[in-house]
């Protein structure tokens, strides 16, 4: 007897009238190999973690290994013929019957299709491969192939891809920031001197936001320890000159880059001008979340007292600029500015769209 014998095809022969009439039979009922058809070693296929299948040319199987039931939930006997299709996601279809027209060119079959796993209920990303098996002149060859789960590696590329857009993303907002900051401090400053200064301050309230953000970069950047690191750079810390109260909320990273710059020149107009300038003036900043009239907003609040009584500039520098026209054209926001008696009175309204990332804190009630 041979060592070797034929994968044996599970289905009915095209004598029982069944779905694989489509295909061929290999051997008869004695065991003995169809002439035209080189004999294959016998492998059991619970030793592959792959899924084996034996097709004609063109994608009409013949036989599926017992894995594919197991991973599809489809039977061995609807998988023959065209019946694999069925598991392939919809989309899929004409990419794997394009791969079988290359196939037949000579260029085997290959193909990363989405096939369904009935463990999980979703489609998962396979590897298909396929060669013809030699067969002898004048009879068409039969192929043998294998689907391989590729799911987790196709997703890892995919997040690749995504974070090299939002990198590239960043890089170009990034940029046309920084020229915006370069620009205006060269118009808004009288000497060279004042210039260099604000430009450090500036840039380096920048960095601080992208060295956030990089940590995390499809995340967001948490509201509270962008204002404290702010004051922290002012030497100005919580609970002696500086109050702060706010619900958890997670800023988008443009909004995050844009309200750092924000909460910069509020700060450093407080430490030179304003109340952080006294030993006794204080700073209170807060925040929440409104849902009015039917839009949720992030409603911001800077409020100073026991500085000097604040003057309106009779100019708009960097600082008035950001916050009466890059607020409201980077974030739809709207910016209230009032000099009191007491000291300077900031109100700054975002919509939550354009602010906060999903899943922030619902709106609260009064």
């Amino acid at each position: 007897m041979s060592d070797e014998a034929e994968v044996p095809s599970p289905g009915p022969g095209p004598d029982a009238g069944g779905p694989a009439g489509q295909g061929r039979r290999a051997a008869d009922e004695s065991g003995a190999v169809r002439p035209g058809v080189h004999a294959m070693p016998m492998v059991d296929p619970a030793l592959f973690p792959h899924l084996l299948w034996r097709s004609q040319a063109g994608g009409s199987w013949i036989w599926a290994s017992p894995q594919w039931q197991a991973f599809t939930g489809q039977p061995g006997e609807a998988s023959l013929g065209s019946g694999w299709l069925d598991v392939l996601h919809p989309e899929d279809h004409n990419v794997a019957l394009a791969a079988w027209r290359q196939a037949e060119a000579g260029l085997g079959f290959h193909a990363e299709l989405r096939l369904w796993e009935a463990a999980e209920r979703r489609y998962r990303w396979v590897l298909g491969r396929a060669q013809p098996c030699p067969a002898e002149e004048g009879h068409a060859p039969e192929w043998l192939g294998t689907f391989t789960d590729v799911d987790q590696l196709h997703r890892v590329a995919q997040k690749q891809g995504e974070l090299l857009a939002l990198l590239q993303h960043r890089v170009r907002n990034t940029l046309s920031i920084v020229r915006s900051i370069l620009r205006r401090t060269a118009q808004t400053s009288e000497s060279v001197e004042e210039m260099a200064m604000h430009l450090d301050g500036r840039i380096n309230a920048f960095s601080r936001v992208q060295t956030a953000l990089i940590r995390d970069p499809a995340g967001g950047l948490d509201l509270a320890q962008l204002i404290a690191d702010e004051f922290l750079v002012h030497a100005a810390r919580e609970d002696k000159q500086v109050a702060m109260e706010g619900p958890p909320v997670e800023l988008r990273p443009r909004a995050a880059e844009t309200l750092g710059l924000a909460f910069h020149e509020l700060a450093t107009n407080a430490v030179k001008y304003g109340a952080l300038s006294r030993p006794d003036g204080q700073v209170a900043v807060s925040w929440r979340i409104e849902d009015e009239p039917g839009q949720p907003r992030l409603i911001l609040t800077w409020r100073e007292r026991g500085g000097p009584r604040p003057d309106k500039p009779s100019r708009r520098g960097f600082g008035g600029d950001l916050l009466a026209r890059s607020l409201p054209y980077d974030l739809q926001a709207e910016v209230q500015q009032d000099f009191t008696a007491e000291g300077l009175h900031c109100t700054i309204t975002v919509p939550c769209a354009e602010a906060i990332l999903p899943g922030a804190p619902a709106p609260q009630e009064d």
